[in-house]
């Protein structure tokens, strides 16, 4: 299965109160994707400051054509997602939760044949 494209970006947010999540929601046909967020700068404002980067959620396209959303539970569960893969995919959630912080996560897709 080759690769026949990629996307990327990036997402910042900052919050010197409890917690601020910021997202941006991606769209794309049924296609094979790799999804993955990373954590890439930070500073705290307090000494317990923190910052998450994650998948909340993606949708992949069923055999009846369908969609079924596959959501991941609040960062602040102590539970995310932060690769995903699926050969129908039609959309992705990527968020960044601050609190008592500021950070830059980077997001990826691969899109596969």
């Amino acid at each position: 299965m080759p690769l026949i494209g990629e996307m990327a970006g990036s997402l910042w947010a900052s919050d010197t109160n409890d917690r601020f999540i910021r997202t941006v929601d991606l769209e794309m046909p049924p296609t094979p994707t790799f999804a993955k967020v990373y954590l890439q700068g930070s500073w705290q404002s307090e000494e317990y400051g923190s910052i998450r980067a994650q998948i909340l959620n993606y949708r992949r396209r069923l055999p009846d054509n369908s969609d079924e959303v596959i959501s991941f539970r609040a960062p602040d569960r102590g539970e995310w997602a932060s690769i995903v893969f699926d050969v129908t995919m039609t959309h992705v959630t990527f968020a960044i939760q601050v609190s008592f912080s500021g950070g830059q996560i980077l997001w990826t897709m691969g899109f596969w044949s």
